[in-house]
This record gives structure tokens, sequence and C-alpha cells, in this order.
């Protein structure tokens, strides 16, 4: 099954939650080049290193530019100067993205100390447990997210991949129809959606229902033809069920998916 490990981007970046306290931007920066916005900030902030706002925009805009070890400097200033639910997510993600583990753990565990029922850290814990075969300890922990955010399409799509991953399929299918019930409202919670469907194609593959999970997997392409798994899925749905030229144009256009993914030629450095 394909596996999300998905962290929830950083506030501002991933949609923003606006605070009504942020730095006013001069209106000629809009149309610097990248390069010169990021210079600018930094001279905003040398000029004026004691503002909260103007550094977090230069983290922000610095983590985006793939300098993140120097992002994380600035993250780690705001952290000890004011440990906020705010500052430690973003330090803590910004550690996830670098995939500097413990610091990670130990910040969201600074966040749990200030908000015990924080459902972002919790499934973003979910998500570490999960990686490190701590299987039981990313249910209970997706399990806590949920209870926090009732509507957490991602804790609930992580959640159905742990239980499977547990041989609980029972549980797992229920909890993919959950997430299935939500709407997704971006992009990320819609890739979780469409890997729920998966999700429980696959489990009615594991269970010999192969007729429900044909059904499923036509359901998926119509939504997403360029899924990188369902086309193999579902041919594979297609030889139990006998019907062997279509399952050859599946595995066709399964080849066609991976072909359009996969790299034609060297990546440049730092991609």
């Amino acid at each position: 099954m394909l596996r999300i490990f998905v962290f929830v981007g950083l506030l501002l970046v991933a949609g923003g939650h606006a605070t009504g306290q942020e730095a006013s931007q001069p209106a000629e920066q809009a149309s610097l080049p990248a390069d010169a916005k990021l210079e600018a900030l930094r001279a905003a902030v040398a000029a004026d290193p004691e503002n909260e706002q103007l550094r977090r925009k230069l983290a922000i805009a610095l983590h985006g530019a793939k300098l993140r070890e120097e992002a994380i400097e600035h993250f780690e200033w705001l952290a000890r100067r004011s440990p906020t639910e705010r500052s430690l997510l973003d330090l803590a993600l910004a550690y996830a993205s670098v995939s500097r583990v413990e610091e990670t753990e130990a910040t969201y565990a600074r966040l749990l100390e200030l908000s015990p029922n924080h459902p972002i850290t919790l499934h973003n814990l979910g998500n570490l447990a999960s990686t490190k075969g701590e299987t039981d300890k990313a249910i209970e922990l997706y399990k806590k997210a949920i209870a926090a955010k009732p509507d957490y399409l991602l804790a609930y799509a992580h959640l159905g991949d742990a239980l499977a991953q547990a041989e609980r399929y029972q549980e797992a299918y229920r909890t993919y129809e959950k997430a299935l019930q939500l709407e997704p409202t971006n992009a990320t919670e819609l890739a979780a959606y469409d890997d729920s469907l998966y999700g429980m194609a696959s489990l009615d593959i594991t269970m010999g229902a192969y007729e429900r999970a044909g059904q499923l997997l036509a359901e998926l392409l119509r939504a997403n033809s360029e899924h990188p798994s369902a086309y193999y899925a579902y041919g594979q749905v297609l030889m139990h069920l006998g019907r062997v030229e279509e399952a050859q144009r599946a595995f066709e256009a399964h080849q066609r998916v991976l072909a359009k993914q996969t790299p034609k030629g060297p990546m440049a450095h730092g991609d």
C-alpha cells in the first residue's frame, strides 16, 4: 500500500493563520525576484533582530528556498524567545524536514506539555512511530488525534494504514470508510482521500473480495487517473476475475503512469 507520511506544512506556507500582528512588508518587495526578497528579509531582520514577525517571515522564506539549516536557526530563536504552539510546531516541522528525528520528537513533547491534545502534534508523532515500525504506538496516537479533531481526514487515513499493517483488517476498513465521509480541503487531504480508497481496495484484495475491490479501484481511477498504484492493483483484480485483456490494458496504463513519474535524466543537484 502506498504510505503517506505527511507533515502538515509550515503554517504560513500552508494557507496560514494570520495573527493580525504580521510585520508589514514593503509593497515594492512583491515585484522583487525571490533571491532579492530573501536578501531584503535578511536585511530587515539584521536591522531589527528582536522583531519576531520579521524573523518568522525570514525563517519561512529560507525554508522555502531549501536553506533549511539556516531556517532552523531562526525557528530555534523564535521557540526560545516565545515557546508558543505556533513557534514549537514550526520548529518541529523544520527539524522533521531534515530528518532530525530526535529533535523533532523532543520539540513535539514540549508542544504536548503546552497543549496535551494538539491534534497535528499527535498525528505527526503517529507518523514518526509508524515510520519506526512502532505500529501499536502509532495507532494510539492517531486515535488521540482523531479524538481531539473528529474531522481529521489525514489521521483517519493513516490510522487505517496502521491498522492494516497490524492485520486488523475490519477496523482498518471501517476507518478508511470514515476518512471517505470527510471532504478534502487541500491537495494533501485529497491525496489521503484517494489513498483511503486504494487502502480499502487493497484490503478487499487481501480478503478475496475482488468484485468490490474492482469497483473501488475503478472509482479511484475515474477521480485520479495518475494514481501511482491503482492501475496495477486493478490489473491484478481483473486477472482474478478472468478479464485478461482488460487486465493487460490496466498494466499498460500503469507503465504509462510510471513513465511520466520517472526522471528521464540526471536531476539537478539539490533537487
